[in-house]
C-alpha cells in the first residue's frame, strides 16, 4: 500500500520537485540529485503526510533542499560515478523512457538504503536520523555514546558501502 501511494505520488511530481530544485541550483544533475534526496525522504515520512498536501510538501521540500544544498557549500558535495553521470545526462522533456530509467536508479537506490539496515543497522539508523530526518549530528552521537568525529566516519563507511553497491548492480 505504502509503496504505491509512494509510486503515484513520484510519477505526479517528480519532475515538479526536479523544476523547483533547479530554479534554485541551476544545476540539472545537481537538481536531480536534490530530487532524489527529497522522494527518499517522503518514502519514510510517507505516513506523516496527508495526500492532498503532497504537492504542497514536495514544492516546499524541495526548494528548502535546494537552497540548504546551496548554503552549504563549504561543504564537500558528493558526486557521482561516471557511470551514473552517463545515464543521468537526460533532457527534461516528458520522455516516458526517460523517467523510467530515472524511477529505477531512484528505486535501486531505495532498496540498497533498505539493504543497508540488514548489513548494518547502526550505520542504517545513523543515515536515517542525520540524513534523512535532519537530525542534529551531536544528538545523534550523543544518543550512541560516540563522538561526532566517529559517527562521521561510520556514516562514509555507510556510504561507500551503498555507493560500491550500486555500482555493482549498474554493472549487471
Amino acid at each position: 500500500m505504502k509503496v504505491e501511494k509512494f509510486n503515484e505520488i513520484f510519477e505526479l511530481y517528480y519532475k515538479l520537485s526536479l523544476k523547483v530544485a533547479y530554479s534554485v541550483i541551476n544545476d540539472k544533475i545537481l537538481s536531480e540529485d536534490v530530487a532524489q534526496d527529497v522522494f527518499l525522504t517522503m518514502f519514510f515520512k510517507l505516513d506523516e503526510i496527508e495526500e492532498e498536501y503532497a504537492k504542497a510538501w514536495v514544492l516546499s521540500y524541495s526548494r528548502r533542499m535546494a537552497v540548504d544544498f546551496c548554503r552549504k557549500s563549504y561543504n564537500r558535495h558528493e558526486f557521482a560515478t561516471d557511470k551514473w553521470l552517463e545515464s543521468s545526462e537526460r533532457s527534461w522533456d516528458h520522455n516516458p523512457e526517460e523517467m523510467m530509467i530515472r524511477k529505477e536508479a531512484c528505486r535501486r537506490k531505495l532498496d540498497i538504503f533498505i539493504r543497508l539496515k540488514q548489513k548494518n543497522e547502526v550505520w542504517f539508523d545513523l543515515i536515517r536520523r542525520t540524513v534523512v530526518n535532519e537530525e542534529n549530528p551531536v544528538s545523534v552521537a550523543s544518543d550512541y555514546g560516540i563522538s561526532v568525529a566517529y559517527m562521521r566516519t561510520q556514516i562514509s563507511r555507510a556510504r561507500h558501502w551503498m555507493r560500491k553497491e550500486f555500482d555493482s548492480e549498474w554493472d549487471d
